[in-house]
């Protein structure tokens, strides 16, 4: 399984984690922390990550959670 880190690390890094951080209203140092695993995000803040990046996180009723990158039709992929 592919994690939400997994899918939206490229797609930061691509934009510019200190601009990306910006957009979506977390504070550099904690996105930092996320990207390098040593820090956890609620839904709602990867949500506003992907948000920034022009992606998005579906969570799906068996408690998996998906993040879809532009461009990749309708599907996404499963990710922890």
């Amino acid at each position: 399984m592919t994690s939400v880190r997994d899918q939206l690390e490229p797609l930061i890094r691509a934009a510019g984690v200190r601009e990306v951080a910006r957009r979506a209203g977390i504070p550099q140092p904690r996105l930092s922390e996320w990207l390098n695993g040593r820090a956890n995000l609620t839904v709602a803040r990867a949500e506003a990550l992907a948000a920034a990046v022009g992606a998005e996180v579906r969570v799906v009723a068996n408690g998996s959670t998906h993040a879809k990158a532009p461009g990749r039709g309708g599907r996404s992929r499963s990710a922890r």
